[in-house]
C-alpha cells in the first residue's frame, strides 16, 4: 500500500512538473507593449508600424497602447499621471519610453530621474522598461553621441532595454550618406525614418531578425507602408547591424 501511495505521489509530482514546463514553453498569443513618448512616437504611427511588421512576419500580435503628446518629456508624463493609472490597471510585457534627444545634462537628468520613478510601477505591471533612443535634428548631427549616451544611461540605471534607433540612422548614412530619413521640418522622421525605428524596436521586442520583413503592408486608419524594396533592404540591414552591437 505504501508503495502504491509513493508511486501515486511520484506520478502527481511528475504531472505537475510537466504541466509547468508546458505552460512555460507555450508561446504567447500576443505581446503587450505600452508606448510612452511624444511626437517622435506618434509620427507616422510608429507603434502600428511595429504591429504591421509583426503581422507580416506572423509573430504574436502586438497589443499596444500609446500615450504620446507633443513636446512631452517623461517628467511631463509623470505629472500628468495617465501612464501611472494605466500601469496600475493593466499588465504589460514592455513599456517603451522616449522624450526629446536629451543630449545635454538637463535632458539627461530628467530622463534618468523619471526612468527611476517609473521603474517601480512598471515592475508592478509585470513589464520591462525599454528606452527608445531618438535622434537629433538635421542641424545638430554632432549631438547623436550625446543622445545615445543619455538613453544608454537611463536603460542601465533601471536594467532596461536600450533601443538604438538613432544609432541605426547613423548606420544608414554610413552606407548611403544622402539617404533621407527626415520629414520636411528636419527633425521628425519621414516614413522611412519611422520604418527604420520600427525595425529596431521589432527586433528588440520579438528577438527576431528584421532582415526580409515586408516593405508593403496596411496599417490601421487606412494608412499603409509602401517602400521601395531596395530601400527596405538597406533599412533592415542597418537595423540588424545596429542591434548586433548590443547582442541581438
Amino acid at each position: 500500500m505504501k508503495k502504491l501511495k509513493k508511486s501515486f505521489q511520484f506520478c502527481l509530482i511528475a504531472l505537475v512538473f510537466a504541466l509547468n514546463i508546458s505552460a512555460q514553453d507555450k508561446p504567447k498569443d500576443k505581446l503587450r507593449v505600452l508606448f510612452v513618448g511624444n511626437s517622435l512616437t506618434y509620427a507616422n504611427n510608429l507603434p502600428e508600424i511595429v504591429a504591421g511588421l509583426a503581422r507580416s512576419a506572423k509573430q504574436p500580435k502586438l497589443a499596444y497602447k500609446m500615450v504620446a503628446y507633443p513636446n512631452f518629456s517623461l517628467e511631463d508624463h509623470w505629472n500628468k499621471g495617465e501612464v501611472q493609472k494605466i500601469l496600475a490597471k493593466e499588465k504589460w510585457d514592455f513599456v517603451v519610453m522616449q522624450q526629446g534627444p536629451s543630449a545635454f545634462s538637463d535632458g539627461r537628468k530628467v530622463l534618468i530621474d523619471y526612468a527611476k520613478k517609473y521603474a517601480e510601477p512598471i515592475a508592478n505591471a509585470g513589464a520591462k522598461p525599454a528606452f527608445y533612443m531618438v535622434w537629433s535634428s538635421a542641424d545638430r548631427l554632432q549631438d547623436f553621441a550625446g543622445v545615445s549616451a543619455t538613453y544608454k544611461a537611463a536603460a542601465k540605471e533601471v536594467d532596461g532595454l536600450f533601443i538604438p534607433a538613432g544609432e541605426a540612422w547613423l548606420e544608414v548614412w554610413k552606407r548611403e550618406p544622402k539617404f533621407n530619413l527626415y520629414s520636411e521640418d528636419n527633425f521628425h522622421p519621414n516614413l522611412a525614418g519611422s520604418y527604420l525605428a520600427a525595425l529596431v524596436i521589432y527586433q528588440q521586442l520579438y528577438r527576431q531578425s528584421p532582415i526580409g520583413l515586408s516593405n508593403r503592408f496596411r496599417l490601421n486608419f487606412e494608412q499603409e507602408v509602401d517602400l521601395p524594396e531596395k530601400h527596405a533592404k538597406l533599412l533592415q540591414e542597418a537595423a540588424a547591424e545596429t542591434n548586433k552591437k548590443y547582442g541581438f
